[in-house]
Formats: structure tokens, C-alpha cells, sequence
């Protein structure tokens, strides 16, 4: 009996391992995907969306978990061409981010019309 504990004990081990084996591939597969989305604005645009100091583009990222930045987008001669509003983070947190923006956006264009 002896021995069969034993060789019962080393499955169980090396079940165990299996198994921790399987949940270590469980979990990489279950982990959200990132994502990136890319967005040109203007250079009003931009400054709307950053906010005194960056605390709104900060509060943003706070709110959707969305990684959110702003950069420049160049051509070939590396003059900038037009700004761009980096988007990252999972599905959902990237769709939230969107959301904002565009209705943030939505509301600096107003305004620009509403300046002529």
C-alpha cells in the first residue's frame, strides 16, 4: 500500500503542476487584449482635450482606465503635419476614451463656429 500512496502522491504532484501548467495558459489567453486607436485633431483640439496643465486629459484617463496622449503626426520631411490623440488600453476602456473625446471635440468645434 505503501507504494501505491507514493506513486499516488508523485500523480497528484505532478497533476498539480499540470494543472498550474494549464491555469498559467488559462490566464495569458483571458488577458484583455490592448488596442490601440488613433484620432487627428487640431491644434485647438488639442489644447481643449489636455486642459489646464493636462489635468483634463488626466481625469480622462483616470475615468476610462485609457492610456490617452497627444503627439504629431510628420511626413516624409519630418514637418508636422497635424495632430494626433493616442488611444490605448482594452476594448472597452479605449471605447469610453473615444466616447469622450469625440463628444468633447464635438463641443470645441461649436464653439469654433460659433467664433466667425
Amino acid at each position: 500500500m505503501t507504494h501505491s500512496f507514493q506513486t499516488s502522491a508523485a500523480s497528484i504532484a505532478s497533476s498539480s503542476s499540470s494543472s498550474s501548467s494549464s491555469q498559467q495558459h488559462f490566464d495569458r489567453v483571458l488577458m484583455p487584449v490592448s488596442i490601440r486607436q488613433t484620432l487627428p485633431i487640431t491644434d485647438m483640439q488639442a489644447g481643449a482635450l489636455l486642459g489646464p496643465k493636462g489635468e483634463r486629459i488626466q481625469q480622462l484617463q483616470r475615468e476610462t482606465g485609457a492610456i490617452v496622449s497627444i503627439g504629431d503626426l510628420s511626413d516624409d520631411n519630418g514637418e508636422r503635419r497635424k495632430r494626433i490623440v493616442n488611444i490605448q488600453g482594452n476594448q472597452q476602456q479605449v471605447n469610453n476614451a473615444l466616447q469622450t473625446i469625440k463628444k468633447l471635440l464635438m463641443i470645441v468645434s461649436n464653439d469654433e463656429v460659433g467664433e466667425d
